[in-house]
């Protein structure tokens, strides 16, 4: 395996074991010759024709990042469907809850999934591109940080709702749907 290779391994090990805690700090390689990766010079005309190959991650990224959101917001919104038509019943609260729980869970490892479908297509180009390595590796430790504050935004929001979650049911949808609107408006602003 190329050094490239193994840099951008440990760094999506070191963003996915940090999924969803409440801060994570930047990735630092292990050994100094890989240092060499992420901190590489890159020239003007390199980045230039650089930037077509990275648009690709960065689409790549976004979509998985919509994904992510779209799939827990139809999570919440379902079990909060199925809670207003059951009533704030303490079973059927205790099940609500429950159900954000795995909310939480879900947007982990739906962002863990992407992580590693992003990271295998990084290292994939940067095999073809060997100048372009130290752009990509820039790249993707900005996307892990994306993803992780995307997660940790998920977790915060997901909590709050099990904090107050009879008060909250009456104003839920409009709370849903701003939440995940203003989400999908900071993750098409990506790069």
């Amino acid at each position: 395996m190329s050094d490239f290779a193994l840099v951008l391994n440990d760094m999506r090990d070191h963003y996915k074991k940090n999924l969803g805690k409440k801060s994570v700090t930047r990735f630092r390689p292990v050994e100094e010759v890989h240092d060499d990766i992420l901190f590489a010079a890159v020239t003007d005309d390199v980045a230039v024709s650089g930037e077509e190959v990275l648009a690709q991650l960065k689409i790549t990224a976004k979509a998985g990042a919509t994904a992510t959101a779209t799939a827990i917001q139809n999570g919440i919104t379902d079990a909060t469907g199925i809670l207003k038509d059951h009533g704030a019943t303490s079973s059927a609260v205790d099940d609500f809850i429950s159900k954000m729980n795995k909310q939480r869970e879900d947007a982990k490892q739906n962002a863990s999934k992407t992580i590693d479908k992003i990271y295998d297509e990084a290292i994939s180009i940067g095999k073809e591109h060997p100048k372009l390595q130290g752009l990509i590796a820039g790249l993707m430790d900005t996307v892990s940080q994306l993803f992780h504050e995307l997660v940790s935004k998920i977790v915060d929001f997901v909590a709050g709702i099990v904090k107050s979650v009879v008060a909250w049911l009456n104003t839920a949808w409009k709370s849903i749907n701003t939440f995940f609107s203003s989400v999908g408006s900071w993750v098409s602003g990506w790069f």
